[in-house]
């Protein structure tokens, strides 16, 4: 079982580690092979691979920071095992996404009229990702980049601390693409989320890829201050 604390609650998801160990050494080796002239890269990926071969690296517990979205304890075994943080955070959650999926279809369901309006997920407890404007109306959905869940929340409400006030909220874009794409930003908390205008629901697979297409926005706000998930 994987054990996540998600903003004093305790989060239990039935997820063997070492199938995603597995996984983990897969995408690794995969990596260590495809890195060519990049000798930094080889060497960062083999020494992901060897602490998961050699028992160094321990899933059960890295993988529930990497599923709370918790930065400062995937440092802090990155340090300890003298391991890319940023290359270890990516193969450890492209490893643990298509089991956080799986469950998501097996509990959604059953969630349907379940209210709420976080900032982290219901199911896996990740960060949100992203927000989508769906449909004709335009309803705001934040969306899990890790299990692909899908939750409603009201437009003028900050989904990290809960601020409605309209003086205090903003929108932050780039260029012309304010009408599809844009940040929306609290100055109570400081947290910002990207929001798109998706009309259809992102496929689960390709959220992490939607993200990427908007790292642009991921800079414009961190440049005014503004952080994910500012609260949990």
């Amino acid at each position: 079982f994987l054990y996540i604390l998600m903003s004093n609650h305790e989060l239990y998801l039935d997820i063997d580690d070492r199938k995603v160990r597995g996984v983990m050494i897969s995408l690794a080796t995969a990596l260590e092979k495809s890195a060519g002239q990049n000798k930094v890269r080889t060497q960062a990926a083999r020494q992901i691979r060897l602490a998961l071969e050699g028992g160094a690296l321990d899933t059960g517990s890295l993988l529930p920071h990497i599923a709370s979205g918790d930065s400062d304890a995937i440092a802090d075994i990155s340090e300890r095992l003298h391991l890319d943080f940023g290359l270890l955070r990516t193969v450890a959650s492209h490893a643990l996404s298509p089991f956080l999926r799986h469950i998501q279809r097996q509990l959604a369901p059953l969630a349907t009229d379940f209210q709420w309006e976080k900032g982290h997920c219901f199911i896996c407890g990740s960060p949100a990702s992203m927000a989508e404007l769906q449909g004709n109306n335009q309803v705001r959905h934040v969306r899990c980049g890790s299990c692909g869940a899908d939750w409603t929340c009201r437009r003028l409400h900050c989904i990290y601390c809960g601020n409605e006030d309209y003086h205090t909220l903003g929108v932050l874009y780039a260029g012309d693409q304010k009408d599809t794409v844009r940040i929306e930003v609290c100055d109570t908390c400081h947290g910002y989320v990207k929001v798109i205008a998706a009309y259809t629901p992102t496929p689960d697979e390709m959220l992490p890829i939607e993200d990427l297409a908007t790292l642009h926005l991921d800079y414009i706000a961190r440049e005014r201050g503004y952080s994910r998930s500012a609260v949990q």
